[in-house]
């Protein structure tokens, strides 16, 4: 067999050296692949090729082939250039006499340099994903589509007092025995981890409570992972201790409780004092002074309002509503709020159509609740309608999706009556429109135009809904007015 043309022809990289490390000869591949001819390459030693930081490496790895005379393989960095550095997979295998002694070395070379970037990039990354994780104040937990906890961080481990190194790639049921035998853990912990590990669908949060040394309150979250191209990764928990957020969030109901109950006893005596001078024939107030008095009453009702919106808020975000739910005809909620917005709709010379159903159903309701909805989006209506524009109040009952306006909530909870509140108003940008339920948002035509309000009505409007089981949105344009959309399901009589 002709070794010499194989040599030749080989598209791997191949130099043969002498016992001393010297190159004798080398191949086309070698020679391309250092950009050298053959003759530029002979009577070099091995080393010079190799980058000034794996040259030692390299005079090592040629001794210990000369002292063991066994092969050896590994990665070197070689300069293949003046600047250019390529990773490679080295191969140094002696060739003995039959004596056992060394006549020549054979190197072959393997270019893996874009392999070794990809994986240095690849490590990179999961050092960095690894550093966030273990930055985070969140206790991270998952399993994979097997059910084996294949991540747990620091938080982890601190929160519920387990070393993350005993539960990474443990079956998770395994885990979940050694878990119930912890006192502090509640049952709930347990079960969210079973209910969810094998569900790769849902989406879940709550809460549960940890009483070790203190009672702790725990709140989670879970969510199924998968890759860009869809593939089950596993589900992911996260956990978070909100025990101290919890603290500060009951300190700061219990400070605007105080400071609204404060607020609202001198401006009660304020609105009096005023309505006495109004009402009083010897007060002799002068044109003026009426118009004085008149301007501090409206504020004095503003802030009134406001007190309230912000009552109503800090129950609802305390949990602290109660619902009187009884069966009502929509039409006695929207009576009840009538009665106190169509002194306000009849001084801007706006016109009010209600289009209510007779035969609707009865309605499970808090009647004032709902009255509160009426009112707020009907004031809303008149604020941001200019004098003499059109007020629409309209209700109808849906019984199937298809039914809804278009671009309504997949999630209506149906069959419900359906109630739509339009004005002829400014309307609402579209880019502002997915924050105009936020507490204290107001859009930036309100602003402009100078619209008195707290930026409260519509988060109200929203919590109200959502604790009867209803869904809100709006249909609107700039200058060509806004239509709230709300539902209110409708609960058979079980008598």
């Amino acid at each position: 067999m002709d070794y010499s043309a194989l040599f030749q022809e080989s598209p791997v990289p191949i130099l043969i050296l002498n016992p001393e490390g010297v190159i004798e000869q080398a191949n086309a591949a070698a020679q391309t692949f250092y950009g050298r001819p053959e003759e530029a390459l002979q009577n070099k030693s091995i080393a010079t090729l190799a980058h000034a930081e794996s040259q030692r490496l390299q005079e090592r790895a040629l001794r210990y082939v000369l002292h063991e005379r066994r092969s050896w393989e590994g990665l070197l960095d070689q300069q293949v250039g003046e600047r250019k550095v390529r990773t490679v997979r080295f191969h140094l295998s002696p060739v003995c006499t039959p004596e056992g002694q060394i006549r020549k070395v054979l190197c072959f070379i393997l270019d893996v340099n874009e392999l070794v970037d990809a994986q240095r990039a690849l490590q990179r990354e999961c050092n960095r994903l690894e550093a966030v994780m273990e930055s985070v104040n969140d206790a991270i937990f998952m399993v994979d589509a097997q059910g084996t906890v294949v991540t747990a961080n620091l938080q982890f481990e601190r929160l519920f007092n387990l070393p993350r190194y005993d539960v990474l790639d443990r079956s998770l049921r395994d885990l979940v025995g050694q878990l119930r035998t912890q006192p502090s853990l509640p049952p709930d912990f347990t079960n969210v981890l079973l209910n969810f590990s094998g569900d790769y669908k849902q989406s879940a949060s709550y809460e549960f409570e940890i009483s070790d040394t203190a009672r702790r309150v725990i709140r989670w979250y879970t969510e199924p992972v998968y890759t860009y191209d869809g593939t089950l990764l596993g589900r992911l928990f996260v956990f978070r201790d909100a025990t101290h957020e919890l603290a500060v969030d009951r300190t700061k109901t219990e400070f605007v409780s105080l400071v609204t109950h404060e607020l609202s006893t001198p401006l009660s005596a304020i609105k009096n004092a005023i309505e006495l001078l109004e009402d009083d024939p010897e007060s002799r107030l002068s044109e003026d002074g009426r118009q004085y008095i008149q301007i501090v009453y409206q504020r004095v009702e503003l802030l009134e309002s406001l007190i309230k919106d912000i009552i109503a808020l800090t129950r609802i975000e305390a949990g602290r509503i109660e619902l009187r739910r009884a069966y009502h005809p929509l039409k006695a909620a929207l009576d009840e709020a009538l009665s106190g917005v169509r002194a306000m709709i009849e001084a801007r010379k706006q016109k009010l159509y209600l289009e209510i159903p007779s035969d609707l159903p009865l309605l499970w309701i808090d009647r004032s609740r709902i009255a509160q909805v009426f009112t707020n989006l009907l004031t809303n209506a008149s604020k941001y309608t200019p004098e003499e524009g059109v007020l629409l109040v309209r209700a109808a009952r849906v019984d199937q999706h298809s039914d809804l306006p278009e671009n309504s909530p997949s999630d209506v909870r149906l069959p419900a009556v359906l109630v739509m509140v339009q004005d002829t108003g400014i309307g609402i940008a579209p880019e502002e429109q997915p924050f105009i339920f936020q507490r204290f948002y107001r859009s930036e035509e309100a602003r402009r135009r100078r619209i008195q309000g707290s930026g409260l009505g519509l988060t109200i409007v929203e919590s109200f809904v959502t604790l009867h089981g209803g869904k809100i949105w709006l249909r609107s344009a700039p200058m060509q007015g806004s239509s709230f959309f709300f539902t209110l399901p409708i609960v058979e009589s079980t008598s």
